[in-house]
């Protein structure tokens, strides 16, 4: 699952690009936004062809939901039982499109509707049939890895000074860096090889 656009740099920045994304990503599942987003960037912690299902659903993580949602304890129960049919659907699609993959999200409080995004025209048909809207963007999951991974290169050599965060954006298509100054972030984009147009910044003073 990888990092949702609405979830924001944390408030100490951790030593490494890696860990650095991996934990805002934790971050972001932890409050359950609505805007959740389905990647596949990073790998699933369950085994190939298994879901994880709502049943047994930790206590702070539906206290979570209710309180940054305003769910009921019964509608966070739903929203997590619609995820897990949801995720079903992605793990399906993902190996379907191959190479055109390019993500999936939720939206809405309790239905968790799922868009699927793809670089081929010719897969909205599949998508659409599978129960899911379907995108069609420019950029493959593999596009956006090999931009993360230039900048974690990058950075694991020299820290970039003012360089919160970056992380993939699936939902807008797009490598998010966030950073202090737009000088800052060229100097990191200028050392991981990186070209301004394959990347969005957003400034943030956190």
């Amino acid at each position: 699952m990888a990092v949702p656009a609405s979830s924001g740099p944390l408030p100490t920045p951790p030593r490494s690009a890696s860990v650095r994304r991996r934990t805002v990503a934790a971050a972001a599942a932890t409050v359950a936004t609505a805007g959740l987003v389905l990647a596949g960037l990073s790998g699933s912690a369950q085994a190939e062809g298994e879901t994880a299902r709502p049943s047994a659903a930790a206590p702070g993580l539906l206290k979570a939901m209710s309180r940054d949602l305003g769910l009921t304890t019964e509608q966070a129960k739903t929203r997590l039982a619609n995820e897990a049919d949801a995720a079903d659907t992605v793990d399906a699609l993902r190996r379907a499109l191959g190479d055109s993959y390019a993500g999936a999200h939720l939206s809405g409080k309790t239905s968790a509707r799922l868009t699927v995004a793809t670089t081929d025209e010719r897969e909205r048909a599949r998508i659409t049939e599978a129960g899911a809207t379907a995108r069609v963007v420019g950029r493959d999951l593999g596009d956006l890895d090999r931009v993360l991974k230039a900048l974690d290169r990058a950075a694991a050599k020299s820290a970039p000074e003012g360089v919160r965060v970056w992380y993939a954006d699936v939902e807008r298509n797009a490598v998010v860096v966030e950073t202090a100054t737009n000088a800052a972030a060229h100097k990191l984009l200028g050392r991981a090889g990186v070209g301004g147009d394959e990347v969005t910044l957003r400034h943030t003073d956190a």
